[in-house]
């Protein structure tokens, strides 16, 4: 007799609605952070190959590797773990990546969107934080299944409903148009952060007090939309976000945010108290000034002791001018000056959705304030414009996103990001 695994769960409302469903053709999970989204989608993959077993491989979609291993694997390995149920888990070989799950011998493959998604016919696919990934590459996936005589032919996305890359609108609209004359094909289910009752009791509050109001409708409540709209920080407000009682405190510890350029090397000087930032101070060097250049400067104004420099990831590895001050790197040029354990950066930075929704979440809660006489912080801040990817334009002579870049540094050095609620820091000291 063969044995029964289960694959059952106490569901929150919009889980149910996606994980009892086997007969939708697509179907949508739109959900606020903290929803069971991924967990869902582990259990819903376990469940479609289950109800597919011997007859069609699966597949799931990650926006890339390091996603992958941060989000979804886990989460499996959790899963099969506590339930005791055997599976092998491969990354290498012939096959590719992929999962094998002991009821069946027909596996789950694992794609990400960091290249075309090739490979076997599926069955069934399910695609995590669809809204991270270009449409090429979901449309590349949706296209796999096409397994003849599957009992479950789902193709399932979930994630938080930021309209990244400008396609999820318009394909919302269309799936609804295709439902009204083939009703059963598509179905999208919206989740507020609020049905989860095993997070932290807190966390919604934290969301509500670092997010700005067109944040909160999708990252708490599930609804899709674009963030911001012609500029990068649409929430900056001099009125808001001004005040010249932010000086120089000799007492406070400085931050100094370094965006490394070719000439024109950007600063900024703040203090932290508390949740808040208080920039006092900035400097653009102009002409052909280097890191170097930037570090006698911030010696000779505010000393080497008593502040820390957060700057670009690139600081590891970029040698623009370091070879000629007798250093291999900027970081150790900036290292030379004020020390090892006073110069920070991550690993890599964060991607600048990310930077965008953290800073203007700031400034809409009023936890930015910039001395009133910082005039190109400010200026930067009003006049940075987002491209249609969702990138900064620098302005026709690249004059402008330096300073705000090195402010997106500190910000995230400083202060824990929304989306990164509950997850471990990646963060390396230098």
């Amino acid at each position: 007799m063969a044995k029964v695994y289960d694959l059952n769960f106490e569901k929150l409302p919009t889980q149910a609605k996606v994980y009892d469903d086997d007969t939708t053709k697509i179907i949508v999970q739109s959900m606020g952070l903290g929803g069971g989204k991924t967990y869902n989608l582990c259990m819903k993959a376990l469940k479609l190959s289950y109800l597919n077993r011997n007859i069609a491989a699966g597949g799931v979609l990650a926006p890339s590797m390091p996603d992958f291993k941060r989000d979804i694997l886990p989460t499996f390995e959790e899963i099969l773990d506590s339930r005791g149920i055997p599976y092998t888990y491969r990354d290498s070989g012939k096959k590719g990546r992929y999962f094998q799950f002991p009821w069946t011998n027909k596996p789950l493959y694992i794609f990400t969107a960091e290249k075309p998604i090739a490979g076997p016919n599926l069955g069934y696919c399910l695609i995590n934080e669809f809204s991270l990934i270009r449409y090429v590459r979901i449309n590349e996936m949706m296209r796999r299944v096409r397994v003849k005589n599957c009992p479950a032919m789902q193709r399932i996305l979930v994630g938080t409903p930021e309209d990244i890359h400008g396609w999820l609108e318009g394909f919302i609209e269309d799936q609804e148009n295709v439902e009204k004359d083939k009703p059963g094909t598509f179905k999208i289910h919206y989740g507020s952060s609020l049905e989860n009752t095993h997070i932290d009791d807190d966390y919604v509050a934290f969301l509500e007090q670092t997010l700005d109001e067109q944040s909160l409708e999708i990252f708490k409540e599930g609804k899709i939309g674009r963030i911001g709209g012609d500029f990068f920080y649409y929430s900056y407000d001099d009125d808001r976000c001004t005040d010249e009682t932010v000086v120089y405190d000799k007492t406070q510890h400085i931050w100094v945010s370094l965006d490394f350029n070719v000439g024109n090397m950007s600063m900024a000087f703040s203090h932290k108290y508390g949740d808040e930032l208080h920039i006092f101070d900035e400097k653009v060097l102009k002409g052909s000034s280097d890191t170097q250049a930037a570090a006698d400067y911030i010696a000779a104004t505010y000393g080497k002791t008593g502040l820390t420099i957060v700057c670009d990831s690139s600081a590891k590895n970029r040698k623009t001018i370091a070879d000629k001050h007798g250093a291999r790197t900027d970081a150790q040029i900036l290292k030379n000056v004020f020390g090892e354990d006073n110069v920070k950066y991550k690993a890599a930075n964060p991607r600048l959705k990310r930077r965008q929704l953290h800073l203007n979440g700031m400034m809409s809660n009023g936890k930015i304030k910039i001395n009133p006489k910082c005039k190109l912080t400010r200026l930067d801040f009003k006049k940075v414009k987002q491209l249609p990817d969702y990138t900064k334009d620098e302005g026709k002579e690249k004059q402008f996103s330096h300073l705000s870049d090195g402010i997106d540094y500190v910000i995230d050095w400083l202060f824990e990001n929304p989306l990164d609620r509950g997850k471990k820091s990646k963060s390396i000291q230098i």
